[in-house]
């Protein structure tokens, strides 16, 4: 399995930082406060072969898919992903479901497409939490002379416990390099 993993932040990086009180019986001005980075994980998807769907080839990172296989794009649309492996839902399929066994507060990935691409957050209840969107839709027409790449685009939500991401969109679309903070 192929994923990369990045150093841990520094408590003045972000919100993905948790709080952990020393109390020694002190009273509460005493007390020590002490922050614990949260710890990246970025899968990279190279490990995997062509139209291999996903499910729980990364279960031992935390992570579960659901609707998507891998591929190697050759659209000249997508050419900044023509030498990588992507994620693209499977066939009749418009979207991508990332489910976690454990609550995150942050998480996302690289996304490209030719309509707008969503991905929602959802917590333990099945409630949705927080909700983005690429927003723009651009027109891929066969017969131009000149392929203009579609933008690369990155949406992260962040949220009390995240346990499931469904990434959607009207056409179909490529996902890489999906982050969270465990």
């Amino acid at each position: 399995m192929s994923f990369l993993e990045s150093p841990p932040l520094s408590p003045s990086q972000g919100k993905g930082s948790s709080e952990l009180t020393k109390n020694f019986n002190l009273p509460a001005s005493n007390r020590q406060t002490i922050s614990t980075p949260a710890e990246i994980i970025q899968l990279d998807f190279e490990s995997l072969t062509a139209l291999e769907g996903l499910s729980n080839q990364y279960s031992c990172l935390g992570v579960r898919f659901s609707g998507a296989i891998a591929l190697q794009p050759s659209n000249p649309a997508l050419a900044r992903y023509s030498r990588s492996q992507v994620l693209m839902p499977v066939a009749n399929l418009t979207g991508i479901t990332v489910q976690f066994p454990c609550a995150l507060n942050t998480a996302g990935a690289s996304v490209m497409g030719s309509k707008p691409v969503v991905v929602t957050a959802f917590d333990a209840n099945n409630d949705s939490i927080e909700k983005i969107s690429t927003q723009v839709t651009y027109s891929i027409s066969p017969s131009a002379e000149q392929f203009l790449p579609l933008p690369h685009n990155r949406l992260e939500v962040k949220g009390l416990n995240i346990v499931k991401l469904v990434f959607f969109s009207a056409a179909p679309f490529i996902l890489d390099d999906l982050f969270f903070y465990q």
